[in-house]
């Protein structure tokens, strides 16, 4: 199971950035990975590898020990002939695929909805094999409105969260504010009250100290008259 995941995960990330589209995606799927590969898939690939190396697997190797060289030879031959052209035939599409989307994506610019259906529509109207390609993996240019949608939903929920931190801030800023303002206005009075209280200690002493100079001065021209 764990080849397996490998194997398709990999397989995934490659042609992706190969062909510029993503050809199957589990991202609805519980216990995905990156939407390439789920637990649902791996654990029956794991299953169905189990089957073929213990049941048929045997029968095959029977099949072969059967055949004569010769025949060995031709099967060989044939079946690589076969899967050679299929490889290039199928690499050949997807290539081609790959351009058509490029060349439709620089028409229609950021219309990613309108790109997915001009993509579709085109290779519809391609001979077989294209729309072979597009049956078997239906979701491969879906995936570009799947990602728009999912890069909005992003940018607008980064957006909420940044403006509820502005406004966390400012709250902050405008509290700290304020408390410096009443601490301020506060220090303030205390100094206000305290130099009224200094001004009026000094002029009370001042008024004592004029006050007992002219009691002096009364004391002095008392005794001068006496004497």
């Amino acid at each position: 199971m764990i080849m397996c995941g490998t194997l398709e995960y990999f397989t995934s990330l490659i042609m992706e950035k190969l062909f510029n589209a993503r050809w199957w995606d589990y991202s609805d799927q519980k216990f995905n990975i990156n939407g390439r590969i789920c637990l649902e898939t791996i654990v029956w690939f794991g299953f169905a590898g189990i089957g073929i190396i213990l049941i048929f697997n045997p029968l095959f190797i029977k099949a072969i020990e059967l055949m004569s060289p010769e025949t060995m030879n031709i099967v060989f031959y044939v079946l690589a002939t076969v899967f050679l052209i299929d490889v290039i035939i199928s690499l050949n599409i997807m290539t081609k695929i790959k351009y058509i989307s490029k060349d439709i994506s620089r028409d229609l610019k950021d219309n990613t909805e309108e790109i997915s259906k001009k993509i579709r529509e085109t290779i519809l109207e391609k001979s077989m094999p294209y729309r072979r390609i597009l049956e078997a993996f239906p979701s491969a240019f879906a995936d570009k409105v799947k990602s728009s949608k999912d890069k909005i939903v992003h940018a607008a929920s980064e957006l909420k969260s940044n403006v509820i931190e502005v406004k966390d801030k400012a709250v902050e800023n405008i509290g700290n504010v304020k408390d410096k303002a009443v601490e301020n206005i506060g220090a303030v009075k205390d100094k206000t009250i305290e130099s009224i209280g200094a001004v009026k200690e000094k002029a009370q002493n001042g008024v004592n100290t004029i006050k007992q100079k002219a009691k002096r001065k009364n004391i002095e021209g008392n005794t001068n008259e006496n004497n």
